[in-house]
């Protein structure tokens, strides 16, 4: 009977100090740090989807494919033109050759060898094949430009994943017309965001670089530190509260967006 009162004590202390940490705490809400309609910078018909709901996607990944045959071609011919030459190789070998015969002739013309008519003839051959080498430069740089361009519009119809996270939606399909729709929805669970309404009283307690351990409602997650992010400097009326935001690393992915949480607040870092 002893025993039994002992025990009883116990469970009633231990219940005790568990509902004093509930009550020194404060209910939070944790949610993604991101939320993302991508959609595709171009307009065409998808080819393919690579990714469903549940699927976790990194910075750069492939999500959607839309058909790009043209772009392909486009591609193709712009990159035979880039590597073209030989128009540019040409030049320079009449540029060349323009030089050395004005450079024998040089030579003849103070013996009157040359007429002076044959000279400036020669001189303006050289000076025109300059200008066509530089001509033939230039238009090897629009080439370039122009591969470039076409690269950017091959790779405008592969859509990528900006953020490291999960996909939360899948809202088209192989075959579809992409315009200015959302393929998939992407959601940031790396960091989270903790937000929580503080009262009034805890303004100017409650700061950036704040310390805060968040219980998170989730079972078999352990209690996780984070730091105030944003500490709001205007007051609901309705409510007499103030906003907080506390950013809480999530690198496993182990704690899902949406949960409810506790939050209990420590001393400013510096």
């Amino acid at each position: 009977m002893r025993r039994l009162s002992i025990l009883c004590l116990l469970i009633s202390v231990c219940a005790t100090k568990g509902a004093a940490a509930q009550d020194s705490s404060i209910l939070c809400q944790i949610n993604p740090s991101a939320r993302i309609e991508l959609a595709s910078q171009a307009v065409g018909v998808t080819e393919q989807v690579m990714v469903d709901r549940g699927d976790k996607v990194v910075v750069g990944q492939p999500v959607a494919q839309l058909r790009a045959d043209l772009e392909r071609v486009q591609l193709a011919l712009a990159q035979a033109r880039a590597n073209d030459n030989a128009s540019l190789s040409a030049h320079r070998f009449k540029l060349s050759f323009a030089n050395r015969k004005l450079e024998r002739n040089a030579g003849l013309a103070s013996g009157n060898l040359v007429s002076a008519n044959d000279l400036d003839a020669m001189r303006t051959d050289r000076d025109i094949a300059g200008e066509e080498v530089d001509a033939a430069l230039q238009a090897q740089k629009q080439a370039q430009i122009e591969l470039e361009k076409a690269r950017i519009e091959l790779e405008m119809r592969t859509i990528r994943s900006p953020v490291a996270g999960i996909v939360t939606e899948r809202r088209v399909e192989p075959g579809d017309l992409v315009r200015d729709q959302p393929v998939v929805v992407l959601e940031r669970i790396d960091p989270l965001y903790v937000e929580v309404a503080l009262p009034v009283a805890l303004m100017g307690k409650v700061k950036a670089n704040t310390e805060a351990t968040i219980d998170v409602d989730v079972p078999d997650v352990p209690p996780v530190v984070g730091k105030v992010a944003v500490a709001d400097r205007v007051i609901d009326a309705a409510s007499n509260t103030f906003s907080v935001r506390i950013v809480m690393a999530n690198p496993d992915g182990s704690i899902p967006a949406g949960s409810k949480c506790h939050v209990r607040f420590g001393e400013p870092t510096q």
